[in-house]
Parts: C-alpha cells; sequence; structure tokens
C-alpha cells in the first residue's frame, strides 16, 4: 500500500487486525483502510473493533480479492465507508480516500456550520433544483453510485450533471466544488 499511496499520503502501515486496533487506541485516524484476509483477525472483525472503540467519525475502506456479495452486505452494513475489489485502478482508491477524507471533515465540522445547507440557496447561484440536490450530497461526501441511488437516476447522469455543476460554480473537481461551496457560506 505505501508504494501506492506513500507520496500522496502520510501512512502508518500495521500487518494485523490486533496491531491495528493497538495503534488506533493511541492515535486517532481519520480514514483506515483493511483487508478483508489478514492475519489474526479479519478485516470484518477489525472493523467492529474500531468502530466499537469509539473511533467515529473514522471511515473504513475496505478491500478485498475475494469478493461475495454477503461480505460487501456484513461490511457495509457494519459501518465500512467503502468496499473496493481488488484488481481496483489506482485512481478508484484515490477517489475513495479523497471521498471519505471529505466525508470525515464534513461530519466532524457539521456543528460549526453557520447555515442549514439548502438547495434554494444553492439555486441563487444558477444552479437548478436537481443540480443543487447533487451539489449538496457531493458536499456531504457521496460518492456518484450514492447519489445516483438517493436520487433514482443513473451514474451517467451524475457525473453529466457535475460537470454543469463544476462549470456553473467555475471550479474542476468534487474537493474544489465543497471548498467553493464552505466559502460561499452555506456549508
Amino acid at each position: 500500500m505505501h508504494f501506492i499511496l506513500g507520496a500522496s499520503y502520510d501512512l502508518t502501515c500495521v500487518f494485523s487486525g490486533e496491531e491495528g486496533i493497538a495503534v488506533a487506541a493511541k492515535e486517532k485516524f481519520p480514514v483506515v483502510i483493511l483487508d478483508l484476509q489478514m492475519r489474526g483477525l479479519s478485516g470484518l472483525e477489525t472493523l467492529q473493533s474500531l468502530l466499537k472503540a469509539g473511533n467515529e467519525p473514522q471511515k473504513i475502506i475496505i478491500l478485498t480479492g475475494h469478493d461475495t456479495k454477503e461480505n460487501a452486505i456484513k461490511a457495509l452494513n457494519l459501518g465500512a465507508f467503502r468496499y473496493l475489489i481488488k484488481p481496483f485502478k489506482k485512481n478508484e482508491l484515490h477517489d475513495a480516500l479523497d471521498a471519505a477524507f471529505e466525508r470525515y471533515r464534513f461530519e466532524r465540522n457539521v456543528h460549526f456550520r453557520p447555515k442549514q445547507i439548502s438547495s434554494d440557496y444553492l439555486n441563487e447561484f444558477g444552479l437548478t433544483k436537481r443540480r443543487a440536490e447533487i451539489a449538496l450530497l457531493v458536499v456531504q461526501g457521496e460518492s456518484n453510485r450514492e447519489i445516483a441511488s438517493q436520487l433514482k437516476i443513473t451514474e451517467r447522469t451524475v457525473e453529466k450533471q457535475l460537470q454543469w455543476i463544476f462549470s456553473l460554480l467555475n471550479v474542476s473537481s468534487r474537493a474544489k466544488l465543497i471548498a467553493k461551496i464552505n466559502k460561499m457560506g452555506i456549508a
């Protein structure tokens, strides 16, 4: 993992679930990446232990080469933020990490927000109701798949709408969109 992420993130690597739990008891980690198959405790057992220890709003990404629908459902029901199946593309992992950090920041700072986010307020900046809904879900850290599911539209529609949103608000990425909305004083 270090060779994929080491240049972009400050990493602490451990080699077992027990070691991860011990390290997490001493230091707070906003995002954790777990493999389902580890020495000692499994990824699911480690996930449960980390969340029971009160490490919320910590975001946990599960990786696996042994994909089953049952494991995915169980991991997400237990509180995993994302579930990635190996082999995955490097950008998929980076996207999952970016979304996890954004969600972590949002949840940690939600009580400091001066105004309730509203799609009506975003309409004043030229966004249609649907685009405002999508922008708000991005601010909340939702992935394109999650947005599509919640709004009952396709992922492709979400992508196209995000292109319009980026253009209207003069930003080039999800992170810049979130920063712009925060700067506008509405998030």
